[in-house]
């Protein structure tokens, strides 16, 4: 059995990254899913949050947001809607979304109960990219 194995993260527009890994931890829609080596074939839906790979000696942090994963012969490929690695990410601007978004949340009156389900998700994402730049240990404005 091979001790590490190919990820690849894609999304509609372009490839995010591209390595070889040892292990891999991942949001599913319904938790953390965790994949290694010799793992079975499996297919499941991701959910909002950081991706965590051990990638050619280093750890990689990526944010997901909606779509699926396989694993598939050994390898991990992940099809998301949104994808962003933590060096891409503005982390200053995201953590000011995050705190405009809470700000909205503790005053009711300041939104319309219709825009709940877009505000959740604007915050979930925010909130995650926050989380990949923090455990990347970088804070990049």
């Amino acid at each position: 059995m091979s001790k590490d194995f190919s990820l690849e993260v894609l999304t509609p527009s372009r490839r995010v990254l591209r390595t070889r890994t040892t292990e891999v931890y991942l949001p599913a829609h319904d938790g953390e899913a965790g994949v290694l080596p010799g793992h079975g074939d499996f297919v499941g839906l991701l959910g909002t949050g950081v991706l965590r790979a051990a990638a050619e000696g280093h750890p990689r942090f990526v944010m997901l947001s909606g779509g699926l994963f396989t694993v598939e012969h050994g390898a991990l490929t992940i099809l998301a809607e949104t994808a962003e690695a933590a060096e891409e990410i503005d982390r200053e601007k995201s953590a000011a979304r995050v705190a405009e978004i809470e700000q909205i949340f503790a005053d009711h009156a300041k939104y319309n109960p219709e825009d709940y389900e877009c505000l959740t998700d604007d915050y979930n994402k925010h909130r995650a990219r926050v989380d990949a730049c923090d455990r990347a240990g970088r804070d990049r404005g």
